[in-house]
C-alpha cells in the first residue's frame, strides 16, 4: 500500500511541478550546444528527493543523515535551477550533502585516507553526473542500470534498504514516464541530478563496504 501512494504522490507532484515550471518560467531553452529543440521544462527531478523523503515518512527504516544530505542537495539544486547560484554556496553544501552520506554510512569512522578518498571520488561522481542531464533518457536509464546491479548483489549487502530501492525505483518510473520520449516533457535539471547522483553514491558505495570489493 506505502508504495502505490508513493507512486501516486509521485505522479501528483510531477504533474504539478510541469505546470507550476511553465507558470514561473523555469524552462531549458535549447542553444547550439543542446541536443533538443524544444523548450522544456527544467526541474523535474525534483520527484527524487521528494521521493527519499516520502521513504523516510512512510517507512520504518530511516537512515536521517542520508535523507537530510539528499534533501539539502535538492534544495541547493533547485535553487540553481530556478536562481543560477554562483560557484561557492554551491560547492559548500554540496560538500556538507557529502559529508552527511559519508557519516551516514560510517567512512568518517575509517581512516583519513579512506574517509578524503571517498570525499573526493563521491563529490567527483556528483559533477560528472550532473553533465548527464539535457539528453532524454540517459539519467534516468543509467540510474536504473546501477540500481539494478545493486538489486542483483542484494544477498551480498545485507543492510541493504530494499525499501528505499523501490521508491527511488519507483520515481524513476514516473520520471521516465516524462524524460524517456523523443521530445522530453521535462529534464531533470540540477535539483535531479545532483540528487539522484548523490542517491546512487550512497547505493554503491554502501555496496562496497559491505562486500569489501570494488569490482
Amino acid at each position: 500500500m506505502s508504495y502505490i501512494l508513493t507512486f501516486i504522490a509521485l505522479s501528483a507532484v510531477m504533474a504539478g511541478y510541469i505546470s507550476l515550471a511553465k507558470k514561473t518560467g523555469i524552462i531549458d531553452r535549447p542553444n547550439e550546444r543542446s541536443s533538443h529543440k524544444k523548450p522544456t521544462v527544467r526541474g523535474g527531478g525534483i520527484i527524487f528527493p521528494v521521493a527519499v523523503l516520502l521513504w523516510a515518512l512512510l517507512f520504518d527504516h530511516t537512515a536521517w543523515y542520508f535523507v537530510s544530505a539528499v534533501l539539502l542537495m535538492g534544495i541547493v539544486g533547485f535553487l540553481d535551477d530556478r536562481y543560477s547560484l554562483s560557484q561557492l554556496p554551491r560547492l559548500v553544501m554540496q560538500s556538507l550533502a557529502v559529508l552527511l552520506v559519508l557519516l551516514e554510512m560510517g567512512v568518517l569512522s575509517l581512516s583519513l585516507f579512506y574517509a578524503g578518498l571517498a570525499f573526493i571520488l563521491i563529490t567527483g561522481w556528483l559533477n560528472t553526473f550532473n553533465f548527464m542531464d539535457g539528453i532524454n533518457g540517459i539519467s534516468v536509464l543509467y540510474a536504473v542500470a546501477i540500481l539494478t546491479g545493486v538489486y542483483v548483489f542484494r544477498d551480498e549487502f545485507p543492510n541493504m534498504n530494499l525499501s528505499l530501492l523501490y521508491s527511488v525505483g519507483i520515481s524513476l518510473v514516473v520520471f521516465g514516464w516524462f524524460n524517456v520520449r523523443k521530445n522530453a516533457l521535462a529534464f531533470a535539471g540540477d535539483v535531479g541530478s545532483l540528487s539522484l547522483g548523490l542517491i546512487l553514491a550512497y547505493f554503491v558505495t554502501s555496496l562496497i563496504l559491505s562486500t569489501g570489493r570494488w569490482e
